[in-house]
């Protein structure tokens, strides 16, 4: 039984062109079934060669004037578009008459033996078209006919041909060109291709299609299932897409007449039958523009599945929502209109002031701006290249309404008040600082961050940068307020508003016009002991309750390149204390290089502190001399203590420098007193102590142990005044350090009697300090004062020992005590060298230890 009846098509084809109205109201003396009379129907509507209301179309009357079946039919009037009119002539032809082979008798030796004589017919096959197949049988029959009758029955016979049949078809050929002639189809004299017969084909076959499923089932359209004709030639291929002239149904549904054929060509074939979906919009950003996965299936049959396409001409409404959320809002457009980037920087600065105010309910949803593009473009523009088409022809009212105003931007106004809590450049000391915010709870770059240039860190203290941004200072002494143990925090509430009071009497304390400071814990404490009554007990603040976005976060920068970033002061300076020191070295060098190595006072004045102008303001620094392998050459220092200590150090080499001859002589009488060189091998090497000796004298004799004078004139005076008092100096440093070196000598004896079993820590614990007291740079940089508690500390030393040996032993507290003094203060001395800086203070935590 054949599935799909075409001669019923022909039939109702042939109705409508001759007017003769609808096949239901025809009086047939057998009426068809309807059902018959509906597949006939939908086949010529789906040839096109009736519309959806029945009515015959321009292409079903030429259809109807071919002497045709309407599948060959529509396929020969396809023919013209592809310049396959010749091949389609034959294959039409051929496809109108019966099989022209002769098929051998099942069971039947001498047909058996005749079959594979004719194994010459094999030559007409095609690999992949029985179609291409047909065309070259018709092709070898003309040429065969041009000879005798009777060798073209010998040539029919050796091929297993019936001549019959092909006569048939010759007279059915000829009767289709002289009709298709009056359509204006005539044949080509070139050949066609492969794709362009096909193809013509496919527009009377485009439902007689299948795709390769599993285990060589070909599955068709309408869920028809069949197999390959085993006959065929392509049953053993098996192709992947495959066309058919009929289907039929016998033991099993097959295929017959087959050609392989591109899923692509169904879909320019049978295009009005595809159903398209679109599945996925999105915007595309290396294509510009919005685009969709398409899937087409045909009758059942997936053509494409991922397909890529433009989304925009097929639904213009989407797709123009989806570039303005994608492309415009979420700023995925690379390529973008100057209009555009306005906006976009009016919402970056409004998305600024939310960062500064650490909320997110300042600014519209995105949805509101995506509605607003909506509103503005026309519903063709989803595209970058339809952006700039409408950008180019802009009108001003159209600009204007493409502009984001204010009232588009915020769903509510910013607070001035709030806002100038958190400004954008900020005070620190004598600097104004941009500062940069981020709301980015649990993340490294949350809060304030402030850009400190390089040369501006040493000199930074934590108060200054915590008064940075003063919205800060409450919540951050909240915190610290709720980190109080509860008996401490239940006279303080509400928290809130003992904050406030707390910063208040700070701000009154500090003047009306200054910011409000962040003040520490230790102002704090004092605070809640003097107005709250709070006893100090219960004043334990827990420092790490204090959320991390509420300390300003510092970038060190210089040069524009950033150098160091963190919120530990100490850290920083560590991290990038010798890019700051190369940089104050590079300044002053290039304030002062031309002056050179110093042999004399090179200047006539050498000022006390210089203001360093940077970007972000002023900062002062110190000028001093300082001992290079150049000789003493001016260098800076962060402060003003730290440019005195390097000043006492190079006062007295400048003054040796310039009194070289006397220099020499003391130096070489130093060198001949064998008991002072004797009595200081313990603790330093003789050029060590040579060195020392001469600094303190030429320090004492020139400048009475003072500071130095800084001008030239005072400074030259003072040096000339000193030339005759250097021998005397010297002589009474040397008797005080022989007297200080003999008190250490009877230290040494003390520690000799001692048991040293048992005082073995004590006892090199008391040399590390008779080394630290009598160490060169002890001697040479040490203030008169505390030279003259020298002899004191020795003494107590010796007397430590004489009480161990009456009392047998040393309580271990002390000895655990010093320890840990002195490793503090080494800690200390640590960090701040590794920020390549001194303090004062070292020196007094070593006095106090020393007491």
């Amino acid at each position: 039984m054949e599935i799909l009846r075409t001669n019923l098509a022909a039939l109702l084809l042939r109705l409508a062109a001759d007017g003769l109205g609808e096949a239901e109201n025809f009086p047939f003396v057998d009426p068809p079934d309807s059902r018959a009379l509906g597949d006939g129907y939908r086949l010529l509507q789906e040839l096109e060669a009736l519309d959806a209301e029945r009515r015959i179309t321009r292409r079903g009357r030429v259809m109807a004037r071919l002497p045709l079946d309407p599948r060959l039919a529509r396929a020969l009037l396809e023919s013209k578009r592809f310049h396959a009119e010749g091949e389609l002539l034959a294959i039409v032809a051929g496809l109108s008459v019966p099989d022209v082979r002769i098929a051998a008798p099942p069971g039947n030796p001498a047909a058996r033996n005749q079959a594979e004589d004719s194994a010459s017919s094999a030559a007409f096959e095609d690999p992949k078209s029985e179609f291409s197949a047909l065309v070259k049988l018709w092709r070898a029959y003309r040429k065969a006919r041009e000879g005798p009758r009777r060798e073209l029955r010998r040539w029919c016979k050796e091929r297993q041909f019936s001549l019959l049949r092909l006569s048939e078809w010759d007279d059915v050929y000829a009767q289709v060109v002289e009709r298709a002639a009056e359509v204006g189809i005539v044949a080509q004299p070139q050949a066609a291709s492969y794709t362009g017969v096909h193809r013509s084909l496919l527009a009377g076959f485009s439902t007689m299609v299948g795709s390769r499923a599993e285990e060589g089932v070909y599955l068709g359209t309408r869920a028809v299932r069949f197999h390959i004709f085993p006959g065929s030639p392509l049953a053993r291929r098996r192709p992947r897409w495959v066309m058919a002239a009929n289907i039929v149904e016998t033991s099993r549904v097959f295929a017959r007449r087959v050609a392989e054929i591109e899923p692509q060509w169904i879909e320019a074939a049978a295009a009005h039958l595809l159903k398209r979906e679109y599945l996925e919009p999105d915007w595309d950003e290396e294509r510009e523009a919005v685009v969709a996965r398409e899937r087409v299936s045909f009758l059942g049959l997936i053509l494409s599945a991922n397909r890529v396409v433009n989304y925009g001409p097929i639904a213009p409404e989407e797709s123009r929502r989806i570039f303005a959320r994608e492309a415009l809002v979420y700023q995925r457009l690379r390529r973008r209109p100057d209009w555009l980037l306005a906006n976009d920087a009016a919402v970056r600065e409004a998305q600024r002031l939310e960062e500064r105010l650490r909320t997110r309910n300042l600014l519209q949803s995105f949805e509101a701006f995506v509605e607003f593009y909506e509103r503005a473009l026309p519903r063709q523009v989803s595209s970058a290249a339809t952006l700039e088409y409408f950008t180019r022809h802009l009108s001003q009212p159209e600009r204007r309404a493409l502009t984001l105003e204010a009232r588009h931007i915020f769903a509510s106004e910013p607070d001035a008040q709030a806002l100038a809590q958190f400004p954008e450049r900020a005070s620190v000391d004598s600097l104004s600082v941009p500062v940069e915010y981020r709301f980015a709870p649990g993340e490294a770059g949350d809060g304030a961050i402030l850009q400190i240039p390089l040369l501006a860190l040493p000199g930074l203290t934590r108060a200054a940068v915590d008064a940075a941004v003063p919205g800060l200072a409450e919540p951050r002494i909240e915190a610290l307020l709720r980190s109080l143990p509860k008996d401490a925090r239940r006279n303080l509430i509400p928290i809130g508003d003992a904050a406030a009071q707390f910063l208040a009497s700070t701000t009154a304390t500090e003047g009306a016009a200054t910011q409000p400071v962040a003040a520490d814990v230790a102002s704090l404490k004092r605070w809640l002991k003097e107005r709250r009554g709070i006893p100090e007990p219960l004043l334990r603040f827990d420092l790490g309750a204090v959320p991390v976005h509420l300390l300003p976060q510092l970038v060190v920068t210089a040069d524009g390149k950033e150098i160091a970033q963190g919120r530990t002061l100490a850290d920083l300076r560590r991290a990038s204390a010798a890019a700051a020191r190369a940089e104050l070295e590079r300044r002053a060098r290039a304030d002062y290089g031309l002056v050179g190595a110093w042999r004399r006072f090179e200047l006539d004045t050498l000022p006390d502190k210089l203001p360093l102008t940077l970007e972000q303001g002023i900062i002062w620094i110190f000028p001093t001399l300082l001992r290079t392998t150049q000789g003493l050459q001016v260098r800076y220092e962060w402060s003003a203590a730290e440019a005195k200590r390097r000043w006492r150090q190079a006062a007295p080499l400048l003054a040796r420098a310039m009194l070289a001859g006397q220099a020499r002589d003391l130096g070489k009488s130093l060198a001949g007193n064998a008991p002072l060189l004797l009595a200081a091998s313990p603790y330093m090497s003789s050029g060590t102590l040579i060195d020392a000796l001469l600094q303190r004298a030429f320090g004492r004799a020139c400048f009475d142990d003072a500071e130095a004078p800084r001008t030239r004139e005072l400074y030259a005076k003072a040096v000339d005044q000193g030339r005759a008092r250097l021998h005397d100096c010297l002589d009474e440093i040397v008797a005080n350090t022989l007297r200080w070196l003999a008190d250490a000598r009877e230290v040494r004896r003390a520690l000799e009697a001692a048991d040293t079993a048992s005082a073995a820590d004590a006892m090199q614990e008391s040399n590390e300090h008779l080394r630290r007291l009598l160490s060169a740079e002890a001697l040479e940089s040490a203030s008169p004062d505390w030279l003259r508690q020298l002899p004191r500390y020795l003494k107590a030393e010796q007397r430590r020992w004489q009480r161990n040996a009456s009392r047998g032993s040393e309580s271990p507290h002390i000895l655990q005590q010093l320890r840990d003094w002195s490793a503090r203060y080494a800690s200390l001395e640590k960090q701040v060298g590794g920020e390549l800086r001194w303090l004062p203070e070292l020196d007094d935590l070593k006095h106090w230890i020393e007491e």
